[in-house]
């Protein structure tokens, strides 16, 4: 008994040796690859940086300086900066689906009064250096005074029938000056059927009571009818029906012609006729031009430019909006460029911008420039989340 309790003891006394000895040795290899950790971080942080070509990435460098392919500044690569601060290093470094999958993302696709995701597309989010690459610019939605240029071909007025029709209504004005003061009731009668007779045709020839009242006080015709621009030329112009609503008296108008070279002619909306040509579509803009000129004689030729003030809009350039065939989208600029595609609804355009009636609000931020690159790429984010949620639906 007494040899078996000194083996015993013997037993547990080596035992306890080797759990010290293990621990220590544990403890010495785990401050080893701390310190290697450390070491290999503080390398890592003096790493040089990295100049790239934004067309040729392939092209790299310690230092700034040009692309030997296409001679492009080299711009400094910030992606493996973001890299660090990205824990999930495998996700992809340059394009990243934004969670579309989990319920808070779909219950946010419906933004209420700012509009809603487009169906079939997810958020993406780009890299500061991807974003270069591809040449992402973005435009802040606002309120803007919007013009449309309405060009519409023309002539240079010959109207005889008008020009006669003018001359007949002054003329009936003299008469009637001549008989007013007559005693006989039937004369002055029939001079005030002439007049009215004469205003009516007028009016059937295209001109309005303004105009009507300036050939009163004006007590002649306009020559520029017959004689073209050697006197005060008159333009005709056809504007379709879709486009006469823009159209009103006194707006300005430059007038433009292969017979005029480079030059152009300024002139004035003076009215619209209310009748439309069945065949064309289109109605007769009368514009009066402020200063003659001989090159444009009767029946030339002309291109007018009507400019339009259509009011002020929630607006956003043209470059930002896609459509897509089934709905219209815009790229909303998000927090750490995310990207949403956002449905919207345009109310009307203008030369350069469209106007918002839904899906946006002032101050948004949206692509102008790099949206078939994102287009592409939130599809392709749309589809895989469309294969993910079916994939869970039993």
């Amino acid at each position: 008994m007494g040899i078996l309790n000194k083996k015993s003891k013997l037993f547990w006394i080596v035992a306890g040796v080797i759990v010290v000895v293990v621990g220590v040795s544990v403890f010495f290899l785990s401050g080893h690859q701390n310190h290697q950790h450390a070491q290999d971080l503080g390398k890592s942080s003096q790493k040089k940086a990295q100049y790239i070509c934004p067309m040729h990435p392939q092209i790299t460098s310690d230092k700034p300086g040009t692309c030997p392919i296409c001679g492009m500044d080299l711009v400094l690569n910030e992606e493996e900066e973001e890299d660090h601060s990205d824990h999930d290093h495998t996700m992809n470094d340059e394009w990243e689906a934004v969670g579309s999958n989990n319920a808070k993302d779909k219950s946010a696709a419906h933004l209420g009064s700012s509009g809603s995701q487009a169906i079939g597309h997810g958020k993406v989010k780009l890299s500061r250096n991807k974003k270069q690459l591809i040449g992402v610019k973005t435009s802040v939605v606002t309120q803007r005074s919007l013009y449309k240029t309405i060009r519409a071909p023309g002539t240079v007025a010959f109207d005889p029938e008008l020009y006669s029709a003018q001359s007949e209504y002054q003329e009936a004005l003299r008469q009637w000056g001549k008989v007013k003061s007559s005693p006989l009731e039937e004369v002055k009668r029939g001079a005030r059927e002439m007049i009215q007779s004469a205003k009516i045709r007028l009016k059937v020839l295209g001109l309005s009571e303004a105009q009507i009242r300036r050939l009163r006080r004006d007590k002649k015709s306009s020559e520029g009818l017959l004689l073209g621009g050697k006197n005060q030329a008159q333009v005709y112009a056809e504007v379709f029906e879709n486009e006469l609503p823009y159209i009103d008296a006194g707006l300005e108008v430059k007038i433009t012609s292969p017979a005029l070279g480079a030059e152009i002619i300024k002139g004035v909306v003076t009215a619209v006729d209310n009748i439309i040509n069945t065949q064309t579509r289109s109605a007769r803009v009368r514009i009066k031009l402020y200063k003659p000129n001989i090159r444009l004689r009767p029946e030339t030729f002309v291109t007018a430019e009507i400019k339009s003030p259509i009011g002020r809009h929630l607006s956003v350039p043209k470059e930002a909006v896609l459509n897509t065939g089934k709905q219209t989208i815009v790229f909303v600029q998000k927090e750490k460029g995310v990207f949403e595609p956002r449905a919207i609804q345009i109310s009307t355009s203008s030369d350069e911008y469209v106007a918002i009636h839904h899906g946006l609000e002032e101050g948004d931020r949206v692509s102008v420039q790099g949206n078939f690159m994102l287009d592409s790429e939130s599809r392709l984010k749309g589809v895989l989340s469309g294969m993910s949620s079916g994939g869970h639906n039993h």
